[in-house]
């Protein structure tokens, strides 16, 4: 009678070890799975930043033209309108606005407005 007892206590810790043996490898197995699962997603991430970074590459330079076209087309814009308050005596608007101003070149020299308090926050750009 000793021996059923001790057969089915030596089947059920086998089984138990079995059962746990299982369970370690679906965990490994769920385990890989889940890092590939994320390193194909983390390639399509970086491949998705690659074509995006080399779109804009190739859109840089005819953006830059863009860009000086409108600069040129506003400045351009502010002398015509400008243009309408220059006389034989010289200009007679307004100097200083909030974002420009109104400079006059004596040969080489470029000569700032008397209102120009600060120099140095202005930018000198020749159109």
């Amino acid at each position: 009678m000793n021996r059923p007892k001790t057969r089915f206590v030596l089947l059920l810790a086998l089984g138990m070890f079995l059962l746990c043996l299982q369970g370690i490898a679906l965990y490994r197995r769920s385990m890989d799975d889940m890092n590939r699962s994320m390193q194909v997603q983390n390639e399509l991430k970086v491949s998705g930043v690659d074509r995006t970074i080399a779109m804009l590459e190739s859109r840089y330079p005819q953006m830059m033209d863009d860009y000086k076209e409108n600069l040129f087309r506003k400045a351009d814009m502010s002398v015509s309108v400008l243009s309408s308050q220059l006389t034989e005596e010289g200009f007679t608007g307004k100097r200083l606005f909030s974002d420009a101003m109104v400079g006059e070149l004596e040969g080489d020299h470029f000569l700032y407005p008397e209102e120009a308090d600060n120099r140095q926050d202005c930018q000198r750009t020749i159109l």
